[in-house]
């Protein structure tokens, strides 16, 4: 049988529908561990593994994968048919994460991540996706995001890309079923949401330097644009926060005005 090679500290845990199995492992001379498997694995959770060897075979049935607690440099997903849900959590230093193969990936969460560097991430194949979360850290430890292209993802329900440093964000013309954006502490200048958008109910956008927004009008249950560069005369009307504003005033102090004519 081939084998899933991972350099390992930890232990690997190995789910399937019916049953779960935790292998408890030790690292061999050469650093590598070797898990030999069946194809019927399902989820398929690592603590402390960076995989970077995939038996494609036996990992044709796999539905769910987690890595947590792992230093990341590059992570590249084979094309695994069945893989639809991702989530990397408190890892460390990630610089690139592919997952362009995953044509049913619809969830992929990238959260709570020390000294990431990612700065980019390629989505365009990912016509499934329906749940994205790549925050940073805090406002104080943001991430590296700079660019996000969603043009191709039109299924989208939510994105949450809050504490980046994001200037665009290149949106598909509708999204027919997105509740909700978290686009706080970023670096937007702009954000056209007039239409498209015909379920959009929650966004966050607040603590960024935005000049100028628009949205739909929708029934929003939640809508922040404090603590960006807005005026009077360029908060929408039915926003729900909106104070703090760096520059906001209603126009230039008036010292004479003539009304003789």
């Amino acid at each position: 049988s081939e084998a899933t090679e991972v350099p390992a500290n930890d232990d690997v845990k190995n789910t399937t529908a019916s049953k779960r199995t935790k292998f408890e492992v030790t690292v061999g001379d050469d650093g590598i561990v070797k898990i030999y498997g069946n194809s019927d694995i399902k989820t398929l959770e690592l603590t402390g593994i960076l995989p970077f060897g995939w038996n494609q075979d036996k990992l044709a049935n796999v539905e769910w994968i987690q890595i947590t607690k792992t230093k990341i440099d590059i992570l590249q997903f084979p094309a695994l048919e069945k893989l639809h849900y991702v989530r990397l959590y408190q890892c460390e230093g990630i610089n690139r994460v592919n997952v362009s193969e995953l044509a049913k990936l619809d969830t992929l969460r990238i959260t709570n991540t020390k000294n990431s560097n990612l700065s980019d991430i390629d989505l365009s194949n990912n016509t499934e996706l329906k749940y994205l979360q790549t925050p940073g850290m805090s406002t104080s430890d943001k991430g590296k995001l700079t660019y996000v292209d969603l043009s191709n993802n039109t299924k989208l329900t939510d994105i949450l890309l809050a504490n980046n440093s994001i200037k665009t964000v290149k949106f598909a013309s509708e999204y027919p079923d997105l509740k909700n954006i978290s686009i706080s502490g970023n670096q937007l200048e702009e954000l056209n949401l007039a239409s498209g958008f015909p379920k959009l109910t929650q966004l966050t956008a607040n603590q960024n330097q935005l000049t100028s927004i628009t949205v739909p009008n929708n029934a929003f249950t939640s809508l922040n644009v404090s603590q960006n560069k807005l005026t009077f005369a360029t908060v929408p009307l039915i926003a729900k926060t909106y104070n703090n504003q760096a520059d906001i005033e209603v126009a230039s102090p008036v010292s004479i005005l003539d009304l003789t004519d």
